[in-house]
C-alpha cells in the first residue's frame, strides 16, 4: 500500500488515531515538546495562502484533491477540539495543551512529516524590525511562505498580548500554523516561537533583550491516503474547512495598536 501497510492496518490506524490510541507499525516522528509552565501564555494566528476554500462537504471534501487544503484544515480543527486546544477562547489555559495538539497533528495517518527543525537559541533585542526580520527569515529556505501574512500574523499576536487582561506572563508561545499549496501538493507548516515578555513602566507589554527558539515542521498531505479512505474520513472526522480552522485557531485580538503594527504600518513587507 501507499503507506507501507495493508489497507486493514491503514483503517485500523485511522480508528486508533481518532480514539487517541498508539498507532500500529513503526513509531512516527513528532516535533520536540515545547517548554512551558504555569506562567506561559499562548498566542496563535494561523493563516492560509495560495489556496481558497472550496466549500466542499461530505465525501467530496476528502475524495477530490482540489479540496485537500480544506481537508487538511478540517484535520487541524478536529485535532484541536480532540485535545481541547482552542486558542479562540483566550490566551490563558492553552499552552499546556499545545504539545498534545502538535502530537495529534503529526501522528495523523494521512500526513507525512517532511522536515522538522529547531533553530537553536538566539538572542533578539528591543528592535522590533530585527525581531520580525528574524522570524520572517526562518521561513526562507524551509517552506513556501506568504511573507506579508507572516508580518500580519506577528502583528496580530502582539496585539493579543497588548490587549490581554490577565496577569503578567514571563513566557509566551507564538504559534503560526499555515496551509498552502505548491506544485499541486498541499502543505502544512507548524511554526512557533518561544520567547519572554515583560511589562514596561507604563504597564503595557513590550519585548526585551532575551533568548528565543523557533520550532518548525513541514508536513505534506498524503493525497492518495485521503482519496483512498475518503468515506471513512468523512464518517470519522466529518466536515470542516479553512475558514472554520482559522476562526477556531486564532487568539482574540483587541483594538489597540501594538508596537509591531506601529513600526510596520507603513514599512515595506519584503525581505
Amino acid at each position: 500500500m501507499h503507506t507501507g501497510t495493508t489497507m486493514s492496518d491503514d483503517l485500523e490506524n485511522l480508528q486508533r488515531w481518532v480514539d487517541n490510541k498508539p498507532l500500529l507499525g513503526l513509531p512516527r516522528h513528532t516535533p520536540p515538546a515545547v517548554p512551558s509552565d504555569s506562567n506561559t501564555e499562548l498566542v496563535a494566528q494561523p493563516f492560509y495562502f495560495s489556496v481558497q476554500s472550496s466549500g466542499a462537504t461530505g465525501v467530496d471534501l476528502w475524495k477530490d484533491p482540489a479540496n485537500h487544503a480544506d481537508a487538511a484544515a478540517t484535520v487541524l480543527t478536529y485535532s484541536g477540539k480532540s485535545v481541547d486546544f482552542i486558542p479562540s477562547l483566550g490566551l490563558k489555559g492553552q499552552a499546556d495543551k499545545f504539545n498534545a495538539y502538535i502530537k495529534k497533528i503529526s501522528t495523523f495517518p494521512g500526513f507525512v512529516i517532511e522536515n522538522s527543525q529547531e533553530t537553536g537559541e538566539n538572542v533578539t533585542s528591543q528592535n522590533v524590525d530585527t525581531m520580525i526580520g528574524q522570524i520572517k527569515n526562518a521561513y526562507v529556505g524551509f517552506a513556501s511562505a506568504d511573507l506579508d501574512s507572516i508580518v500580519a500574523s506577528v502583528e496580530a499576536m502582539a496585539n493579543s498580548i497588548l490587549n490581554k487582561s490577565s496577569k503578567e506572563s514571563d513566557k509566551s508561545i507564538f504559534s503560526q500554523d499555515t496551509v498552502s499549496k505548491t506544485n499541486n501538493s498541499t502543505y502544512i507548516t507548524i511554526f512557533f516561537t518561544t520567547l519572554s515578555m515583560h511589562e514596561n513602566q507604563q504597564g503595557k507589554k513590550t519585548y526585551i533583550e532575551q533568548s528565543y527558539r523557533i520550532f518548525r515542521t513541514l508536513i505534506r498531505v498524503n493525497t492518495t491516503y485521503l482519496v483512498t479512505y475518503a468515506e471513512k474520513l468523512d464518517a470519522l472526522i466529518g466536515d470542516g474547512g479553512l475558514p472554520g480552522w482559522a476562526a477556531q485557531g486564532s487568539s482574540p485580538t483587541g483594538s489597540k495598536l501594538s508596537c509591531f503594527e506601529a513600526a510596520h504600518k507603513k514599512a515595506p513587507r519584503e525581505i
